[in-house]
């Protein structure tokens, strides 16, 4: 009888140290990823246009979330600019560099 008790107390050791790894690792992989970042711009409108602010040519339209001074993007060809202004749901961008991205 007490070697099945210590059969049994063993047994129960080891399933809740599984147990426990299993809900480490899971728990693990939720940590890493990053939540939406809290807007505390309201939307005023419909759509915003970043336009770059020498030539004032389009470079995105985006209708997701409000644009704000600060804010960065990379564009199709690589080039990294920062909002330094907006007016209305019109926002200027500075070029600020080329990206190079590795393969």
């Amino acid at each position: 009888m007490a070697k099945q008790r210590k059969i049994l107390i063993y047994g129960l050791i080891g399933l809740t140290a599984v147990f426990l790894i299993i809900g480490l690792l899971l728990r693990g992989g939720q940590e890493r990823s990053r939540p939406a970042p809290n807007r505390s711009v309201p939307r005023q409108y419909a759509y915003y246009r970043i336009v770059d602010e020498k030539t004032e040519k389009l470079l995105m339209t985006i209708s997701s979330s409000p644009v704000t001074k600060g804010d960065e993007l990379i564009t199709e060809d690589n080039k990294r600019y920062v909002v330094v202004k907006v007016e209305k749901n019109v926002a200027y961008a500075r070029y600020v560099e080329t990206v190079k991205f590795e393969e």
